[in-house]
């Protein structure tokens, strides 16, 4: 089960029937400026529509959003958020703060 502000069949309809977003169509917001994290960390490396580029974990391409904006048109980078990010799948509600307990 997946969480987004926005229903997924929503964008994944409008992409597929008009392309992607444009950056500030959906609020892209500038790296490492988004939400605090509540049931997530609302970033987009944590959005099941981000696909990391391998040479550089801090970049990635979007399924959804793309051009129009930084860093470069049609990158992403992987500690921004859009009002279209949606929680993946295996990433279940309040998970992060397991990262943060010391172990």
């Amino acid at each position: 089960m997946s969480f987004s502000l926005v229903p997924t069949f929503i964008s994944e309809w409008y992409v597929s029937t008009y392309g992607k977003f444009h950056k500030p169509d959906v609020f892209y917001t500038p790296p490492n400026i988004n939400p605090p994290p509540v049931a997530w960390i609302y970033q987009c490396k944590y959005c099941k529509y981000y696909q990391p580029i391998s040479e550089d974990p801090n970049r990635g391409l979007c399924a959804l959003v793309s051009e129009a904006g930084p860093p470069t048109p049609g990158e992403i980078a992987a500690t921004s958020w859009c009002i279209l990010w949606t929680s993946r799948p295996d990433n279940p509600p309040f998970s992060w703060l397991l990262q943060i307990i010391p172990k």
